[in-house]
């Protein structure tokens, strides 16, 4: 059977497997630990511009300190970029105050910045929309328009500058939008 030296080596070697086993075990662990704690830092990050983009209704006052009555005003969306790199293929959907969807807003490429896109007066206008004008620049103020249920920007989509497509929608939700593939024409 073997002396005792043999069997308090052979003890040695056993216990010495189980402790590999429970290091590679715990190991293991760690690693998936810090990989999923690596996946959500880099989906933060990914999704991190895009949280930075946002629209609402607004209105602009040129001359805030006249009577609400009797002021200027001109409606319009707010589309804010707050990041620090420009976003592109922008199209922003509303809904106007008697609750009618109004034609969308579209733009290739939106700067960095805060922009009023003021609504277009004219019925015979070509486009429905003026060109966006950052809000720091305008006289007067912009202000939201926060209790009306049916004047809203309804949808927003957008593509990054890593090229990813996102949306917000009514209520402010943000998802990826994942693009479908392309179905083969019906015959």
């Amino acid at each position: 059977m073997g002396n005792f030296a043999d069997w308090i080596s052979a003890l040695a070697g056993a216990g010495a497997l189980a402790a590999a086993v429970w290091a590679g075990v715990t190991a293991k662990r760690l690693y998936d630990i810090e990989r999923e704690r690596d996946d959500r830092a880099v989906e933060r990050l990914r999704r991190e511009s895009a949280s930075l983009v946002s629209a609402w209704i607004g209105v602009h006052s040129e001359q805030p300190d006249v009577p609400e009555d009797r002021q200027q005003r001109k409606f319009g969306v707010v589309v804010a970029n707050r990041g620090t790199t420009p976003i592109h293929d922008i199209r922003v959907s509303s809904r106007n105050q008697d609750n009618r969807a109004q034609k969308p807003i579209e733009h290739r490429i939106l700067p960095p910045g805060v922009y009023f896109i003021a609504e277009s007066k004219d019925p015979q206008a070509k486009f429905p929309w003026k060109f966006p004008e950052q809000v720091s620049t305008l006289a007067g103020r912009v202000r939201p328009v926060t209790a009306a249920r049916n004047w809203a920007v309804t949808d927003l989509t957008f593509r990054d500058s890593n090229g990813v497509q996102w949306r917000r929608d009514l209520q402010g939700n943000l998802t990826e939008v994942v693009d479908q593939p392309e179905q083969p024409p019906s015959t």
